[in-house]
């Protein structure tokens, strides 16, 4: 909804952290309902994609979690960088130094937010998960 004559760089910077934090909730919160959805159909009816007992695999539902988790947190911190980025200029009376760094820093943030869920997973012990023997 921008007008038409205003060019990308020329966007207020709480519009580029709205657009990161946007592409962020729309990849990773549907990882979150796939997860619930699984994890519902293990209590109500029975099947076993988490259950070790019956096959399943508890450190998918941790990856699928975390996948969602973790970047919740940039949810609700990148709004507060372009709140800052807009109000902190205006009350220095001084323009915003950085423009662009700013801007594409709220997009990587955004990219790497996505990725750093696996340092949640430190804790599981993946070495014997992957060198399981199937002698």
């Amino acid at each position: 909804m921008k007008v038409p004559s205003m060019k990308w760089d020329e966007l207020p910077l709480f519009c580029w952290a709205i657009l990161a934090t946007s592409l962020l909730a729309l990849v990773s919160t549907p990882v979150l309902a796939a997860g619930l959805v699984l994890l519902l159909f293990d209590i109500n009816f029975g099947t076993s994609f988490f259950k070790p007992d019956a096959g399943g695999n508890v450190v998918i539902y941790q990856h699928l979690f975390w996948f969602y988790s973790h970047p919740a947190v940039y949810l609700m911190i990148l709004p507060i960088f372009g709140i800052l980025s807009e109000v902190i200029p205006v009350h220095a009376r001084k323009p915003i130094f950085g423009y662009k760094a700013i801007a594409y820093s709220s997009l990587a943030i955004c990219v790497v937010g996505l990725f750093v869920w696996v340092h949640h997973m430190f804790l599981i012990d993946l070495n014997s998960l992957i060198s399981i023997n199937y002698y």
